[in-house]
């Protein structure tokens, strides 16, 4: 896939310009093979980055700088970004703190995120609307000891099934993991299929109206990538290598967003 900043080299140039405006400590531009992402990682080709300190304002308590490091996919702005930490403040590998093994800040659950990202919103736009409350959250936590009664839902798949649960608006002890795949699909279910609830009745005399307000909420390409990462946490925890609360993987961690990213970043020392 032709890189965005490629195709695109107008809106390239007025990112690197609205990022400088907001983020002074943080600049997009064209990283090639061997750029360094954080210790755990380097580029492992080249891609556009948006590196730095950022600054968090905190209304009252003052100005918060952390270091990150901002990938964003080959079909940005299709697609929201990832996000690495690049600071000793946020320890790599505390999932209490939502960041996993590799580094990467892990800013909500896939679905959610792609329902909520906007494409005209820019890099700035999505540093204020991701980013920032995950900072504001890091404060909070290093104040307090605990975790602020706010922002992040739980870790891996009681994150992932709390989502849903909300999104389709029923009972949490309903069997809501069954009504993913149903989400997940490109093309929607038909009123004939039987109720993944368990009912044993079918869809259109069971949850059709709750399954296709989910469906119209969440992206089927962000399910399936929720699905995936389901999967993988199944997987793992079957063969006793689960992190607890991680997606374990990558290619299936929470910003994921574009299968090209996924080979974009290498491991190695910093």
């Amino acid at each position: 896939m032709t890189a965005w900043y490629q195709i695109n080299q107008r809106l390239f140039r007025r990112e690197q310009a609205a990022l400088e405006t907001a983020q002074p400590g943080m600049s997009l531009e064209i990283r090639e093979t061997g750029f360094r992402i954080n210790r755990e990682h380097r580029l492992k080709r080249e891609c556009a980055v948006a590196a730095g300190v950022y600054s968090l304002k905190a209304p009252g308590t003052g100005v918060y700088d952390y270091r990150i490091v901002v990938l964003p996919p080959d079909n940005y702005p299709a697609s929201p970004c990832i996000v690495f930490c690049d600071d000793p403040r946020l320890p790599m590998g505390n999932i209490d703190r939502h960041i996993l093994s590799d580094g990467q800040a892990c800013l909500a659950v896939p679905g959610d995120l792609r329902r909520r990202w906007k494409p005209e919103a820019g890099i700035v736009g999505f540093l204020e609307q991701f980013v920032s409350p995950f900072l504001a959250w890091q404060v909070y936590y290093d104040a307090h000891g605990c975790s602020p009664p706010w922002g992040q839902r739980a870790h891996g798949l009681r994150g992932i099934i709390e989502y849903y649960t909300e999104v389709l608006g029923i009972p949490a002890e309903s069997n809501v993991s069954a009504f993913i795949p149903f989400i997940a699909r490109k093309n929607p279910p038909q009123g004939h299929e039987t109720c993944p609830c368990g009912s044993g009745l079918r869809l259109r005399n069971c949850h059709i109206a709750e399954l296709s307000e989910a469906r119209s909420r969440i992206p089927w390409k962000a399910a399936q990538q929720d699905l995936s990462a389901i999967s993988q946490i199944v997987g793992n925890r079957n063969n006793g290598n689960e992190q607890p609360g991680s997606l374990a993987s990558r290619k299936v961690s929470s910003f994921a967003e574009s299968r090209s990213m996924s080979t974009t970043v290498a491991a190695g020392e910093g």
